[in-house]
């Protein structure tokens, strides 16, 4: 499947991808966007972040763009969330790379 905007964060680094359409070769995909993901989520990295915290962070962070919480983001990062992830997620338009469950415990 092929989709226009990705994210990928890790416990330090926040990255916005655009697929360019221009082919299938990995040149296609761009990175628009980087900054340190406590800088954008207010999660800072430690030693002991699970998963669990940081997919939870991501979740709300993405939920809150719909209903318009917080709007101070990163200069690093403005134009590619302003241009390329607020249309979609507005829109109502938000998937994730796995499944959306929580473990128990």
């Amino acid at each position: 499947m092929s989709c226009p905007v990705g994210m990928l964060v890790t416990p330090e680094q926040v990255r916005f991808y655009r697929n360019r359409y221009t082919g299938y070769a990995p040149q296609a995909i761009e990175m628009i966007g980087e900054c340190p993901t406590g800088d954008l989520l207010r999660v800072f990295p430690k030693d002991s972040l699970r998963e669990s915290e940081l997919e939870r962070s991501v979740e709300e962070w993405l939920e809150g763009l719909r209903v318009g919480s917080d709007r101070s983001w990163p200069s690093a990062v403005r134009e590619a969330v302003e241009s390329s992830v607020l249309p979609i997620v507005s829109d109502g338009i938000v998937r994730a790379g796995g499944p959306r469950w929580r473990r128990a415990g």
